[in-house]
Formats: C-alpha cells, sequence, structure tokens
C-alpha cells in the first residue's frame, strides 16, 4: 500500500501552526528539498471563533467594515451541517478579530460574547441570553492574501511535484471563505483518487 499525506488547513491536520507553515514541516519531515523555509513568512490573522444556540436564524452573512460592527460575520452553523443544534435550536458561528480589528481577540471570552450578543440583536433581531456558548482563538486562522501571495502558492506546487505523494489543500492555498475551503476539499479528493 502506498502513503501519502493530505494536508487540509492547520485545523483539520490537528497541528498547532498555520496550514503554510505547517505544510512546510511536513515537507522538511518527507524530505523534500524545496524552500520550505519561504512558507513560514505568511502572514495569519488571529481570529475569535464565537458559537451561540438561539431559536433563530437561517444562512451566513459577512459584514462589511462600513456597516461598524464587531464581528467579521456569522455563519449559521446549524443550517450548514448536521447535528450542530438539538430540537428548536440554531447555532450560530460568529468571527470577530482578524485583520480589521486584531486587538479584540485579547478580550476575555465573557467580553466576546457580549459584543457578538450586542452585534446580533442588531442585525439579526437574536434576543435573550444563548442556551449555550463557546469560544475559540484560532491564532493562525486567515492567512492574508497580499500582494505577491502567488509565490507561496507556486512553493506549494513546487512541494507537491518533488513530494509526489503530498497534497495541500484549504484556505491557506485556494481562498479563506467556506465555500473555497469546500471546493479545495472536493479538488483534493479527486486528485489523490487520481494518484491512487
Amino acid at each position: 500500500m502506498r502513503k501519502f499525506l493530505a494536508l487540509a488547513g492547520a485545523l483539520a491536520a490537528g497541528l498547532p501552526a498555520s496550514g503554510a507553515i505547517a505544510a512546510g514541516r511536513y515537507a522538511y519531515v518527507l524530505g523534500c528539498d524545496a524552500r520550505i523555509d519561504k512558507l513560514d513568512t505568511v502572514a495569519d490573522r488571529k481570529i475569535e471563533s464565537v458559537d451561540l444556540a438561539s431559536r433563530t436564524g437561517r444562512g451566513a452573512a459577512l459584514i462589511p467594515k462600513v456597516e461598524g460592527f464587531k464581528i467579521l460575520g456569522t455563519i449559521f452553523s446549524s443550517s450548514l451541517f448536521p447535528n450542530r443544534a438539538p430540537g428548536n435550536f440554531v447555532t450560530l458561528t460568529s468571527y470577530i478579530g482578524g485583520e480589521r480589528q486584531p486587538e479584540l481577540t485579547a478580550l476575555p471570552s465573557e467580553k466576546l460574547i457580549e459584543l457578538v450578543c450586542e452585534d446580533l440583536r442588531v442585525l439579526l433581531g437574536v434576543k435573550g441570553k444563548p442556551a449555550f456558548q463557546h469560544v475559540a482563538l484560532y491564532p493562525k486562522a486567515i492567512p492574508q492574501y497580499n500582494v505577491g501571495y502567488g509565490k507561496f502558492k507556486g512553493l506549494l506546487n513546487e512541494i507537491e511535484t518533488k513530494a509526489p505523494n503530498l497534497f495541500f489543500a484549504g484556505h491557506y492555498r485556494d481562498g479563506v471563505s467556506l465555500g473555497d475551503s469546500i471546493v479545495s476539499g472536493v479538488n483534493i479528493a479527486e486528485r489523490v483518487g487520481k494518484t491512487f
């Protein structure tokens, strides 16, 4: 049986590093001689994920900076993924911090929940205390597609060429949106299927 390694970002791989940095470390372990040290220079931003259970909501929303809210956006997780909320509840996953307001990621969980609840009250009419709440910090969550980012994508291609059973996918390669991540996962599954 031939072995392969597919990296789909830091969270999916369970690694304490950004996807790009993790990718470079795995390439090094596999003996690839590509310039993996360049992957350590990918700019990432912290983000807080705040999950709240409510009785209302469906879909997803990105919040433009001009609107003046603290949250970057909200995904109605239980509408998109099964088993995310019991009975008559929905799970809203809101994101805060990032490039827009990185200082917010230093706030205590209680304050983050308060800020998210304030925004969701105005945006969606969500009222009352959440039935469930959970906050998670992702220190290297969003790769910044700054000018010159194409060189990192080129480096990932080079590493895959030199280590043919290594595959990269995820937000640091194919875009940061949920849709981009899903497409990236489908594409990598097809590539792995063709290889094996």
